[in-house]
């Protein structure tokens, strides 16, 4: 079946080849310039490819037309050629041009952003990753392999592998990722957004930016995630379908059939649905971005997590595939929905969903001890994560704690955390990751597995809890349960330098000299200012990205932007 949009596009193209056998060539321009811009603006760079060649053949470009190879250049991500031809297409108009303004700022903040960053190629040679030089350059190895096994995974899943090269950047700080996204500053810290999926590239803060980090190789994968939605069902997926796509499958680069939301999630959805504060679908547009709290977006993370976990549950692996493929063709959420699920109405499919919601099983904590699980950016003021725990008579014992380990007193610090551990229980990390470090510095390491394992069953995603772990394991001689653990460190915080002390000290005891060189270097990086980790992966490509000119500007309006480059996946 054809869509209305396909048939339009088809019947530009149509009416072009007519045009252009009985009229000028600058008609021929004109009739299938919509079709261009349509299929740019849905990511479908490969047809654009071909309409492009197809126009610029017939003769001298327009002044659109060199507008619209600009568009192509910069979701190309050609920046410094996407430049030239903007300000060709300027010359060609003849005059003052809105659109071509405020494309033309966007594609230079951009520029004047990456205009230094060291470029690596994937051993694969389908990403390239663009990255500030020095510490932030430890991530390239991890993130190509992270993507390359998301390509893959997420390519079977969904039915579709982006055309190669896809353009991935790093930024060092929530600023920068502001200049280049159209979101403020304070829209993403105040949702906890930290990485975008945005005009056909991936665009992430580096986990350096946060103060404890955060898992990025899941984030990196849910970004990909995004691209090859929009790819596959050519640009028609609503925010809450693509979002619950995206987080429900994040986590399938580890293993086919990995999928997890966090207990404190559970947590979190279970007294939504209990008190009836579920965020509705239409809330959740135009973006993740724009909710107005970091509670409020891990709700609607969750809740979108579950209607995608339900749908895979009624109609197995091929659902996610099919789903897309009815996107693209419908374009249209309430029936692709309720054909895919054989049901009558999309009413009866969100009534299907509650009922499913309520009866799953979710874990639940004592309000008193749960451990509130946000992002917290570098440079802002942070309060003593203490405050956070509720029983005032807990606080004292851990402070009391804290203040026996100042002391090298670490037994009798062990004795005041198990009081605290009395009264809150044993998941709470702030507690079990100070009884741990004690324990393991006492020699007592297998005590310490098991309090920060009782830990992580309700925070998997605390970075501290995986590294203590992770020393203790290694301390225990149980080197590949450490290595685990330490890896998902690394996958949080990997600007921890103790991280990659302890992976080298485990590499040396294996006998694995090329990791654990690499590990060394990485230490190195993350203990200072580096300049290049190429020994370090031994694996990627590297030349300095700088385009030989100062490109200003500055990030426009929102309301000058053109309407996709607004459209921000979380």
């Amino acid at each position: 079946m054809m869509t209305p949009r396909r048939r339009l596009t088809l019947a530009a193209l149509l009416l072009g080849a007519a045009i252009a056998l009985f009229a000028p060539p600058a008609a021929a321009q004109e009739a299938t310039i919509s079709a261009l811009n349509e299929a740019i603006g849905n990511w479908q760079l490969p047809e654009a490819k071909n309409i492009l060649d197809t126009l610029e053949s017939g003769g001298e470009p327009s002044a659109e037309l060199m507008f619209q190879h600009a568009r192509y250049d910069y979701f190309s991500g050609s920046y410094a050629t996407a430049l030239d031809r903007i300000d060709q297409a300027v010359a060609l108009s003849g005059g003052d041009n809105a659109r071509y303004a405020a494309l033309r700022a966007t594609v230079a903040a951009t520029a004047e952003v990456v205009k230094d960053y060291k470029e690596f190629k994937s051993p694969n040679g389908y990403f390239v990753v663009r990255v500030e030089p020095g510490k932030d350059e430890l991530l390239v190895p991890y993130a190509f392999e992270t993507l390359e096994a998301a390509y893959e995974r997420l390519g079977d899943t969904f039915g579709h592998r982006p055309p190669p090269p896809v353009v991935v950047e790093i930024y060092p700080k929530a600023a920068t990722l502001a200049k280049v996204s159209g979101l403020t500053e304070d829209e993403i810290k105040t949702s906890g957004t930290i990485a975008l999926c945005n005009n056909n590239r991936l665009m992430f803060t580096s986990p350096k930016a946060l103060v404890k980090g955060y898992t990025w190789r899941d984030t990196l994968s849910h970004e990909f995630a995004h691209l090859v939605i929009t790819q596959k069902s050519n640009n028609t997926v609503p925010i809450w379908m693509h979002e619950g796509l995206a987080k429900y499958n994040e986590r399938v680069w580890r293993g086919v059939g990995n999928h997890l939301m966090s207990p404190s999630s559970e947590n979190l959805l279970a007294k939504a649905v209990t008190s009836d504060e579920l965020i509705t679908f239409e809330q959740m547009h135009p973006s993740m971005a724009k909710l107005p709290s970091q509670e409020a977006t891990a709700l609607a993370f969750a809740e979108v997590y579950t209607v995608m976990e339900f749908v895979h549950r009624k109609q197995g692996d091929a659902a996610f595939s099919r789903l897309l493929e009815l996107m693209r063709e419908k374009e249209d959420a309430k029936a692709a929905i309720t054909e895919l699920l054989k049901v009558p109405s999309f009413e009866r499919f969100q009534k299907d969903w509650m009922a499913y919601l309520r009866s799953r099983p979710s874990k639940t904590f004592d309000e008193e001890a749960v451990f509130i699980e946000k992002l917290e950016f570098a440079g802002d003021k942070q309060e003593s994560e203490l405050l956070e725990i509720g029983k005032k008579e807990a606080r004292d014992y851990i402070r009391l704690g804290e203040m026996l380990q100042v002391r090298e007193r670490y037994a009798a610090a062990v004795v005041e955390y198990q009081k605290a551990r009395e009264l809150i229980g044993d998941h709470n990390p702030i507690l079990q990751t100070r009884l741990g470090r004690s324990l393991i510095t006492i020699g007592r390491h297998e005590e310490a597995a098991e309090a920060l394992a009782g830990s992580l069953a309700y925070y998997p995603n605390y970075h501290t809890t995986h590294l203590l772990l992770g020393e203790a394991l290694l301390k225990a001689g149980e080197l590949e349960r450490a290595e685990t653990h330490l890896m998902e460190a690394l996958g949080i915080n990997p600007f921890d330098p103790a991280v990659h002390e302890n992976l080298a000290a485990l590499y040396t005891r294996q006998d694995r000299a090329e990791d654990a060189s690499r590990a060394r270097e990485n230490l190195r990086l993350a203990s200072q200012e580096g300049r290049s980790c190429e020994g370090a992966s031994g694996v990627v490509e590297s030349t300095t990205r700088n385009e030989g000119r100062r490109l200003g500007g500055s990030r426009p309006e929102d309301d000058a932007k053109p309407l996709e480059d607004r459209t921000n996946f979380v």
